[in-house]
């Protein structure tokens, strides 16, 4: 990684490294010191992981070529869906590594394998779309 002295930097990712490859953040701490004796230190966090965010919209999503990871949040409670839209992810391919995260409308959860149906509930079929869903009460399709 190169700075420059107006605070522009350029990243480059070393040789023979794929991005898809890349699982974690890479973090960047460094320090400017100027003529003046001024000393200021700053972290920089590079993530390479692609991330798309859903939306309280039926969201039509295309993915990287890489692994991305939807994230779903818990946008309202009181809401069966969670507060999120029915979306349609176009190009997911777990060979890729593309994942789902639903951890937060998971919320509530005693993480018990037995209790885990009572919150989400999925199916797939194969070449045509996946369905998850929250509970009885709290139904969601993505």
């Amino acid at each position: 990684m190169q700075i420059n002295l107006d605070g522009a930097y350029t990243y480059t990712l070393n040789n023979g490294i794929a991005i898809s490859s890349i699982t974690s953040k890479e973090v960047f701490t460094y320090q400017l010191d100027d003529k003046m004796g001024h000393t200021d230190s700053a972290t920089l966090t590079i993530d390479m992981v692609p991330q798309i965010v859903s939306t309280n919209q039926n969201d039509v999503l295309i993915g990287s070529a890489y692994g991305d990871t939807l994230i779903y949040h818990l946008l309202n409670g009181a809401d069966a869906t969670g507060g999120n839209g029915t979306d349609r992810w176009q190009n997911f391919s777990t060979a890729q590594g593309d994942k789902i995260d639903i951890h937060e409308l998971l919320t509530g959860w005693d993480h018990q394998a037995a209790t885990l149906g009572n919150f989400v509930q999925g199916s797939y079929q194969r070449r045509q779309y996946g369905d998850i869903r929250r509970s009885r009460r709290r139904r969601q399709r993505v």
